[in-house]
């Protein structure tokens, strides 16, 4: 029991992260609260180093690594390419 009794307590990690850190990825949230890796959701993010929008997953192109807990993920590359105003061919790693 916790100490001080105006701390809420969750009965889950997922839903501590989406009442009181709903800035963060709920996956990148929960896997660092319970001391594992988190795994990409095989959305789109946009890599603003490259300019370019890739699947948040490990591997090869067009998976650019697990997206950072606050990138905004859109659910196809279309979608990602459109913020950057690039045609699809052209816009993704």
């Amino acid at each position: 029991p916790a100490n001080d009794l105006a701390i809420e307590l969750y009965d889950d990690a997922k839903t501590c992260c989406a009442r009181e850190i709903s800035w963060i990825r709920l996956e990148i949230c929960v896997a660092e609260t319970m001391g594992t890796i988190a795994v990409g959701s095989n959305n789109w993010y946009i890599d603003w180093v490259k300019h370019k929008c890739a699947k948040d997953c490990e591997g090869s192109a067009p998976c650019g690594g697990v997206a950072s807990a606050y990138a905004e993920l859109y659910d196809t590359s279309s979608d990602c390419c459109k913020i950057l105003n690039v045609d699809d061919k052209k816009c993704t790693l």
